[in-house]
């Protein structure tokens, strides 16, 4: 009598360290598909809609206020801080006046502040130098 009871309570105490096993490992696994896909969410939030959806409020307050600037980016290895030397110009309409200077070279009619994620902005705002009216990539 005694040792079937031992026997139940013995069973029992398995099934439910293997039940407790399981779902330890079935949440670790949500969790980490969780964080997973958190990360990649902040990820597409920063390159994407930060340089896209600030650049389309830019440009609508900007043609509402007629100021147009646009920012050339020029690849370089000459900047210390940041993976680009960039210049700026008035040029109103295109990046035409840009782009035919380097066949690396891409423009961006928003601020600098808006247009790069958090890090660049950083580094940016710590290398005022880096910013020039004339920068070739060399």
């Amino acid at each position: 009598m005694f040792g079937d009871i031992i026997h139940v309570v013995m069973v029992v105490v398995g099934v439910v360290r293997l039940v407790v096993v399981v779902v330890v490992v079935v949440v670790m696994l949500v969790v980490v598909v969780v964080v997973g896909v958190v990360m990649l969410v902040v990820v597409v939030v920063v390159f994407v809609v930060e340089g896209c959806i600030s650049h389309v409020l830019y440009f609508h307050y900007h043609h509402h206020h007629h100021h147009h600037h646009l920012l050339c980016f020029i690849p370089s290895s000459s900047s210390i801080y940041t993976p680009f030397a960039f210049t700026t110009t008035n040029t109103p309409s295109s990046c035409s006046s840009c782009s035919s200077s380097n066949t690396n070279t891409f423009c961006l009619s928003c601020p600098l502040s808006l247009s790069l994620p958090f890090a660049w902005r950083l580094s940016l705002s710590l290398s005022p130098l880096s910013l020039s009216s004339s920068s070739n990539p060399g």
